[in-house]
């Protein structure tokens, strides 16, 4: 069954060759694509991946630990209750340096410093996938150390359809590391609130969605069920999915909070996702005089009857100053 992560964004694939022809070549091809580095010596990229997940491992940014999901108590119906050990998994995209994350390293088998595969052993501690380059299909020794897990692929370098190839691999380990990552957060995914993201239909629908307003990134919402999309200049949409559940507690919370009529009126008639911007998202006294600008008209899923979906690409969240178009001007300065 087809799922969504709770979180994805670019990350960046750095790549060691001692050839620096190839790495200007494969700079020039994949820039535009995908967010790489190059390094001739391996022993500088060792370094460099080992001083990474040191300053990883020192920082108190969301960005960079593992989110958890942990017991927060049972509700009524017996489900146990969980938050996210952060103020929301939304924060990760505040940071620029998101995407200097490390998630591929693709390197050469043959160099003369030291072997791709002692490069790999050298880093086998580190949460990063590895993309061994060989000379020819049947390398042994290649295959040996996928099957040891020291490597995660491997690929000849010399084949024409290479440039074909590596991408999709790429982007499949990228899927593989970000779902490591987010393992923590397995808990709050087995809840009503999450379920979507296994939603079949739904998960067809926010994909679709976030190739429209040209997504690359997307994170879970931890207050109002659904998914806040990023596109590369930093322009938001947020897709709200609401269950039959949520549908019918906006309706019987604002009615008993004493809403106004309209508002009650709208929430009735069942094609309307009440987001406003308290704790639960659900309707407070306070939003009385202005509740209209919280409302969403709902749009159709096709085949989907658990859910109702609403979009709002009038969001407040600006992330210009640190979308994947800023990082790209930064380390291009560097």
């Amino acid at each position: 069954m087809p799922s969504l992560l709770p979180y994805t964004h670019p990350t960046t694939c750095l790549v060691v060759d001692d050839d620096t022809m190839f790495l200007d070549s494969f700079a020039h091809r994949y820039g535009d694509t995908m967010l790489c580095l190059t390094e001739a010596n391996p022993q500088h990229a060792i370094d460099r991946l080992k001083a990474l997940a040191a300053s990883l491992a020192a920082s108190d940014s969301s960005v960079y630990n593992q989110i958890s999901a942990v017991p927060d108590g049972i509700a009524e119906d017996g489900e146990t209750l969980f938050r996210v050990e952060t103020s929301s998994i939304v924060q990760i995209a505040r940071s620029l340096e998101r995407f200097a994350q490390i998630s591929i390293v693709i390197v050469d088998y043959s160099m003369p410093a030291m072997t791709g595969l002692e490069f790999c052993r050298s880093i086998k501690g580190l949460p990063i996938k590895k993309i061994l380059l060989t000379g020819k299909a049947d390398d042994s020794t290649a295959v040996a150390a996928f099957n040891e897990g020291l490597i995660d692929l491997f690929m000849v370098k010399q084949d024409a359809r290479l440039s074909e190839k590596l991408p999709v691999e790429v982007a499949r380990l990228q899927q593989e590391y970000f779902i490591k990552r987010t393992a923590g957060i397995s808990p709050l995914l087995q809840t009503d609130e999450a379920a979507f993201l296994r939603d079949p239909e739904i998960v067809a629908w926010l994909e679709g969605l976030a190739s429209t307003v040209g997504a690359v990134e997307h994170y879970l919402l931890t207050t109002t069920p659904g998914v806040m999309l990023a596109d590369p200049n930093g322009k938001t949409t947020m897709a709200y999915v609401y269950s039959a559940d949520r549908m019918r507690a906006q309706l019987e919370i604002a009615t008993h909070a004493g809403a106004p009529a309209a508002l009650i009126e709208r929430l009735t008639a069942g094609r309307s996702l009440l987001v406003c911007p308290s704790k639960t998202g659900f309707y407070e006294p306070r939003f009385a005089a202005n509740w209209s600008r919280f409302v969403f008209d709902t749009v159709p899923v096709a085949n989907s009857a658990a859910w109702q979906v609403a979009v709002n690409t009038a969001s407040a969240v600006d992330l210009r100053s640190v979308s994947l178009r800023q990082f790209r001007r930064v380390r291009s300065k560097t």
